[in-house]
């Protein structure tokens, strides 16, 4: 299996931002920004399903990247992938997906580089707004892979 894992686009700042956490959206920047990332991943990965935190910045880049790939199943939204996605719950997503070849999780920071580091035996990651980790999974049983490829947004956009 191949698990894609991204972080949402620019969103509005919090300094900016008076309402519920959960609702702040990303930038005019960062939708164009996901556009462009879309397209270019577009190239070189084909998720089976997307799965997205709740929150709406990361909703707004999975829809993104559905639309421009055209992934017929669009977004499915997931409360385990909010704050405090760990190996337990990317666990449980992937048991119950046993016959999908490839998932893209569209979640936060700091758990996507602490938990793609875990199942890397060690990788330390700082995933930039927007980032891509391609890691393939070399054992199902305990989720242990190879880091395949971590894209920058800033060599995109």
């Amino acid at each position: 299996m191949i698990l894609y894992f991204m972080r949402h686009g620019a969103a509005v700042s919090r300094e900016e931002w008076n309402r519920e956490e959960l609702e702040r959206p990303l930038t005019a920047k960062g939708r164009k920004h996901t556009q462009k990332q879309a397209q270019r991943f577009g190239r070189e990965m084909r998720p089976d399903r997307i799965y997205t935190s709740p929150y709406v910045r990361a909703f707004q880049t999975a829809d993104i990247i559905a639309t421009v790939l055209e992934i017929p199943e669009r977004v499915i939204v997931d409360e385990r992938l909010g704050p405090g996605f760990d190996y337990e719950k990317l666990s449980a997503i992937v048991r119950e997906n046993p016959k999908v070849g490839s998932l893209l999780l569209v979640s936060h920071e700091p758990d996507l580089s602490s938990l793609v580091g875990q199942i890397t035996g060690g990788a330390r990651l700082n995933f930039r707004k927007g980032a891509l980790a391609e890691v393939e999974i070399t054992d199902p049983e305990t989720l242990l892979g190879v880091l395949s490829e971590l894209i920058s947004p800033r060599f995109i956009c």
